[in-house]
């Protein structure tokens, strides 16, 4: 197994009021896996992959990843784990405007201290070519266009080898078509055995993986 919730809640404190993200939460995520975690706005279903992505730890309850209990972890253990295991892919890109394509891969690599930086830009390189922006490398994300700034966040999700990609409404800012190519590129990286969960409160996205967990008011309904 390669992530275990076991009955986690998530508690907020927003002054004297207490707010329920999460309650009480089990499930299990199997290696090679293709999961969507789909609800309306405040089910919490974002609450729940950033405690999944180990971005934030839970109220109550354990979170196991490969067979640690990491909500026992400090944010520094938490952090090598986040570099190293796990790849985030957001709504808003999150691109480094004034950096190129190939820089902003590269950029997970120098957190883990790979010192060579021809062996960076080679492996940036070829992720780059497997998401299909080979000749747009050089471009920085003002030139290029909505699903190809997404691509360049999965290329650079996909850099460090993470054993489990999360992404958070990935085709939230795309047309249905641009949308549609992504959710191909996250089929393609699943069949290859990539790990993906995907959190979206779109249907027709939800489809397009193998199991889907519906969430309603902290709770898992479906």
């Amino acid at each position: 197994m390669l992530l275990k919730l076991k009955n986690v809640s998530k508690i907020y404190q927003m002054d004297s009021i207490q707010v329920k993200a999460l309650d009480n939460i089990s499930l299990e995520i199997k290696k090679g896996e293709f999961v969507s975690i789909m609800g309306s706005s405040g089910s919490g279903k974002s609450t729940l992959m950033h405690i999944m992505g180990c971005l934030d730890i839970p109220t109550a309850g354990k979170v196991i990843f490969e067979g640690e209990d990491v909500s026992r972890l400090n944010e520094a253990e938490l952090a090598k784990i986040r570099n190293q295991k796990i790849g985030f892919v957001f709504q808003g890109f999150n691109l480094l405007p004034r950096t190129s394509a190939l820089a902003n891969v590269e950029l997970p690599l120098i957190y883990t201290h790979l010192d060579n930086q021809k062996k960076e830009k080679k492996k940036a390189a070829e992720i780059l070519k497997m998401v299909g922006l080979e000749k747009r490398k050089n471009h920085f994300p003002s030139q290029l266009s909505g699903g190809e700034q997404q691509r360049v966040a999965i290329a650079r999700a996909l850099v460090n080898n993470p054993l489990i990609i999360l992404a958070d409404e990935p085709t939230g800012n795309l047309d249905s078509k641009t949308g549609k190519e992504i959710m191909e590129i996250f089929q393609e990286l699943n069949k290859k055995g990539n790990t993906i969960i995907i959190v979206t409160h779109e249907a027709r996205i939800a489809r397009c993986a193998q199991r889907i967990i519906k969430l309603k008011d902290g709770k898992i309904v479906a």
